[in-house]
């Protein structure tokens, strides 16, 4: 659906979870997940123009000797890192042009995120959104599909 700028914004406000993992699609039309085809996500653009997005695999073993779900005391280093690492998670500020929305990363589980404008073209259809990053050096993209 096209909307202007000012009516995407609004459409796009409240929180999506993910209806797939994220694709990636190469220029032969194949599609691999490259952080799990089974994924838990949510993101979030609020009305004074923020945006928070996590995506963590859908099923997460918890680590039996951490203390707290507020700190990873008692797990080691390699059980943090398998909880993290295929975890993203990010917030900022954002702001639609046309069909696009850029996320201007100020927060990011990944510190390289930050600083970083992820630019994502937005297709919404009814309660159901599919944001599609730009092509990168391998000539695929990123998309995921979102709904209410």
């Amino acid at each position: 659906m096209e909307l202007e700028s000012g009516k995407m914004r609004d459409a796009l406000l409240g929180a999506w979870s993910a209806r797939s993992a994220e694709e990636e699609i190469y220029p032969d039309g194949s599609i691999t997940y490259p952080f799990g085809a089974v994924r838990k996500a949510r993101i979030i653009y609020s009305m004074d123009g923020y945006v928070t997005a996590i995506s963590t695999p859908a099923e997460r073993r918890p680590i039996g000797a951490m203390l707290s779900p507020w700190s990873y005391d008692g797990a080691t280093a390699e059980e943090v890192a398998d909880l993290v690492s295929l975890c993203v998670a990010y917030s900022g500020r954002f702001e639609v042009f046309g069909s696009a929305v850029h996320h201007r990363v100020d927060t990011a589980i990944n510190p390289l995120l930050i600083g970083q404008i992820l630019v994502r073209e937005v297709t919404l259809e009814g309660d159901r959104l599919t944001m599609t990053g730009p092509v990168g050096e391998k000539g695929t993209f990123l998309r995921i599909h979102w709904g209410r």
